[in-house]
């Protein structure tokens, strides 16, 4: 009787400890996940969702990726970049919510997700920029 005791005890001890570190790794990339979304994504005054798929395109291509698969329909953009042996890959994708573009980036590099907010915050001040110029219909 004492050693069941003991054994459901041990393996209620152990089922306590793993809760408890799961519950710490889910809120923490829980967390790191929604810092991550905050910076890849950005939202734009403008409805036209062709008009931004068009900027998206322009703003990779003069980043130096080559558009890989477009799709007005779904809204979505995915490129490749090379540099030297590797690659980095972006997909862009755009919902209009209301009155605004919603415009989220996410970039690759092999099979990690870049964290770096310059990046980012580059690509959308490119992409700022070519919807402001094609907004007041000026050709760059």
């Amino acid at each position: 009787m004492k050693n069941i005791t003991v054994i459901v005890l041990i393996g209620l001890l152990m089922a306590g400890g793993c809760a408890t570190q799961n519950s710490y790794i889910l809120n923490d990339g829980a967390e790191s996940q929604l810092k991550i979304r905050q910076i890849q994504t950005k939202s734009f005054e403008t409805s036209n969702k062709i008009l931004v798929l068009k900027n998206v395109i322009s703003s990779m291509q003069d980043s130096a990726f080559v558009i890989d698969r477009a799709d007005d329909l779904i809204g979505v953009v995915s490129g490749t970049k090379f540099k030297g042996n590797s690659t980095v890959k972006m997909s862009v994708t755009v919902k209009i919510r209301g009155e605004e573009a919603i415009v989220r980036v996410n970039a690759r590099h092999g099979r990690a997700t870049i964290k770096d907010p310059k990046i980012y915050q580059d690509f959308f001040s490119l992409l700022s920029k070519s919807l402001f110029l094609a907004a007041n219909n000026i050709e760059a």
